[in-house]
C-alpha cells in the first residue's frame, strides 16, 4: 500500500523503534505551539518540579538547557523551600576558591549604580557547575567546556536567562543571586539532599560559580485575548496560558474580548483566525525580550492579519454554535459532538484500537464496565486500525481478537478483561474458556482472506515503509476517517474529546439513545484507567493516541 495513513499527522505519535516502548510526539491539543509544552521540565534544569507538562517555563526551559548536564552549585541550607528575601540560612556565598579549584580571576566589580537583580527583572548569568571533586558537569561558557573536554556542538553556550522571583529556579540558587549587581561574581554551594531528587544530579553536592551578566527590565508587551463565553473550558485555559505568558513576559498587559460582542467579532474577522481562545500580539512583540533567540516564542506564532497569533492548541469554533449556545448541527464540520449524534434505540459502539497501543488499552478498560452494565442494550465491538505499530505480536493479537468476537463472542469480554491485565494471551484463552478450535480455524481463514501474514512479511507493502497493514477493517477505517488508536465511533460518528473513564464513556453512549434505559442513571467510576496494561488508575485525563 503506497498511501500514507491520515493518522500520521495525528496529535500524539507512538513510534515502533522498540516494541512495547512508547514515543509520543507531544502535541498538546493538536498543535505545535506553546500549549503543547505543558508540564515539560528537565531533571538538570534549575526548576522546582520535574517532568510536569507546564509551558510556564517555555523561556526558562530552553535557555536553562545550557544548565542541563553539569552545574557547579553548592548551597548549604536548612530548608531550600523556605524562600527568603535575600539568602537562605546556612547557605554559603563566597568569591573564593572551591576545593582548591581557582575560579576565573577576571573579576569585574560592580560600579556604583550598577543594575541590581530584583524580583520581576530578567536576569542573565554565566555559570560553571562542578561536583565536590572538581569535575565539571555544566557551564554556559564554551571555553570552560572545551577545557574540560565536554564541549558539545548541540549546545548553545549563552548565559542562563530567567525571571527573578518567578519560581523558575531552585530557591537556594535564586535567593543567592537576588540582590547581586551586574558584573558581580559569587560561588553558591548546595549540599547533598537539598537539590534534586531525580536525574544524574540527584542527591549530590553541587557547586556553582555565577556571574551576573545583565539585568533587564521586563518588556512592555500587550496581548489581545479573544474567547467565547459559550466555550465551557475556554476561561480556564485563558487563565492558565496567561499565567504562563507572565513568566515569559513579566510586564505583559492583556485585554480580553468576547466573540459575541461587536468588538470581538471585528477582531475575529480582522485576524482571520478560526479557533478560540486566541492570543493576538501586535507586531511590536518582535522587539521584546523573550520573542526571538534561544527560548523565544517566535517559532510558536503565526501571522493573523495585522497580528501574530500564538499557537496554543485551541479547538473551539464559534461558527459551530448558535447564539443560544447550541451546536449548529446543520454544518457537517460541526456535527461531531454528542449534541449532533444520531439517536437510536440500540446504540452502536465501536472502539478502533491497536491491541498493544497503551492508549487503546486505556479506553478499552474504561469501556468494559459500560459494556457490562448496558449488556445487550448496546451493540458493542472492538475493531482495529488498518495498520499496526507494535510489531508482529500486535498483528497476531488483532487477528486473534477479531476471531474470538466473530466465533466465540460470548467469551470475548472475559478474554479482553484478562488480556488487558497482563497481555498474556495463552493464559487468557484458558481463563475465558475460549473455543480455540473454532477461533484457530477463523484465524487461518482470515489470514488467507486478507493476506495478513504475507503483507507483514513483505515490507515493501508496509505503510510509509514502517507499519504493516491490517486490512480486516480497512473499509470502516476509511468510511469513518479513523485517526489512530483509540478512535471511538458512536452510531457511525467519531466522538472526539470523550474522557476515558467509565462514567464519561457511559454518559456519551447514553446520550445516543432515543430513550435512555434505567442503567444510564447508575454511577460508574470517574477515575480514568492508566494507559497500558494493568488496572491501576490515574488522575490525569489523556487524549494521547498511537498513530
Amino acid at each position: 500500500m503506497d498511501e500514507k495513513p491520515k493518522t500520521h499527522n495525528a496529535k500524539k505519535h507512538e513510534g515502533p523503534a522498540h516494541e512495547g516502548h512508547t514515543h509520543e510526539t507531544h502535541i498538546s491539543h493538536g498543535s505545535h505551539g506553546l500549549a503543547q509544552h505543558d508540564h515539560v521540565r528537565s531533571d538538570h534544569a534549575l526548576s522546582k518540579a520535574s517532568n510536569t507538562n507546564n509551558t510556564q517555563n517555555i523561556l526558562a526551559i530552553l535557555l536553562i538547557i545550557s544548565l542541563l548536564a553539569n552545574v557547579y552549585f553548592i548551597i548549604s541550607v536548612n530548608d531550600l523551600n523556605s524562600k527568603l528575601s535575600n539568602k537562605n540560612p546556612g547557605t554559603t556565598y563566597t568569591t573564593t576558591t572551591v576545593h582548591g579549584t581557582t575560579q576565573p580571576t577576571a573579576t569585574t566589580m560592580p560600579s556604583t549604580g550598577a543594575k541590581v537583580v530584583a524580583a520581576g527583572k530578567i536576569v542573565k548569568v554565566d555559570y560553571i557547575g562542578k561536583f565536590e571533586n572538581g569535575t565539571l558537569f555544566d557551564t554556559s561558557i564554551q571555553s570552560e567546556a572545551v577545557k574540560a573536554g565536554m564541549a558539545s556542538s548541540l549546545k548553545v553556550y549563552t548565559p542562563l536567562s530567567y525571571v527573578a522571583g518567578s519560581g523558575q529556579m531552585l530557591p537556594g540558587f535564586e535567593n543567592g543571586i537576588m540582590g547581586m549587581k551586574v558584573g558581580e561574581e559569587k560561588t553558591i554551594t548546595i549540599p547533598q539532599g537539598q537539590g534534586y531528587t531525580t536525574g544524574t544530579l540527584a542527591n549530590k553536592t553541587l557547586i556553582f560559580w555565577v556571574k551576573v551578566i545583565d539585568v533587564i527590565d521586563p518588556p512592555s508587551v500587550s496581548v489581545l485575548i479573544l474567547s467565547d463565553k459559550r466555550c465551557s473550558d475556554c476561561a480556564s485555559r485563558v487563565d492558565s496560558i496567561l499565567t504562563q505568558l507572565k513568566d515569559v513576559f513579566p510586564g505583559i498587559k492583556a485585554t480580553q474580548y468576547d466573540y459575541l460582542t461587536a468588538e470581538g467579532k471585528k477582531l475575529y474577522a480582522d485576524s482571520g483566525i478560526k479557533l478560540l481562545p486566541a492570543f493576538l500580539f501586535t507586531q511590536d512583540i518582535k522587539s521584546a525580550e523573550g520573542y526571538n533567540g534561544s527560548g523565544g516564542i517566535e517559532p510558536y506564532v503565526d501571522p493573523a492579519g495585522q497580528y501574530l497569533n500564538l499557537r496554543v492548541g485551541s479547538k473551539f469554533n464559534p461558527g459551530c454554535y448558535k447564539d443560544d449556545g447550541t451546536v449548529d448541527c446543520s454544518k457537517p464540520e460541526c456535527a461531531t459532538g454528542v449534541e449532533c449524534m444520531p439517536k437510536t434505540d440500540k446504540p452502536v459502539v465501536e472502539a478502533f484500537v491497536m491491541s498493544y497501543c497503551p492508549y487503546g488499552t486505556q479506553i478499552e478498560k474504561g469501556l468494559i464496565p459500560v459494556a457490562n452494565l448496558l449488556k445487550d442494550k448496546i451493540d458493542f465491538s472492538v475493531k482495529f486500525c488498518d495498520y499496526a505499530m507494535h510489531g508482529q505480536k500486535e498483528v497476531n493479537e488483532n487477528l486473534l481478537q477479531y476471531c474470538i468476537q466473530k466465533d466465540d463472542k460470548a467469551n470475548y469480554m472475559s478474554y479482553l478483561y484478562c488480556f488487558l491485565n497482563a497481555s498474556d494471551s495463552p493464559s487468557c484463552l484458558k481463563t475465558a474458556k475460549v473455543n480455540t478450535d473454532k477461533v484457530n480455524a477463523c484465524v487461518k481463514a482470515t489470514d488467507s482472506q486478507y493476506n495478513i501474514t504475507a503483507l507483514y512479511n513483505d515490507q515493501s507493502k508496509w505503510i510509509s515503509g514502517q507499519f504493516p497493514p491490517f486490512n480486516v477493517y480497512k473499509d470502516l477505517n476509511t468510511k469513518y476517517g479513523v485517526q489512530g488508536s483509540p478512535t471511538l465511533v458512536l452510531n457511525g460518528v467519531i466522538m472526539d474529546g470523550v474522557s476515558r473513564d467509565p462514567e464519561s464513556l457511559l454518559k456519551a453512549i447514553c446520550a445516543t439513545y432515543k430513550t435512555a434505559p434505567a442503567e444510564c442513571s447508575q454511577a460508574l467510576s470517574s477515575s480514568a484507567p492508566s494507559a497500558g496494561f494493568g488496572y491501576s488508575t490515574t488522575d490525569s485525563a489523556s487524549t494521547a493516541t498511537c498513530g
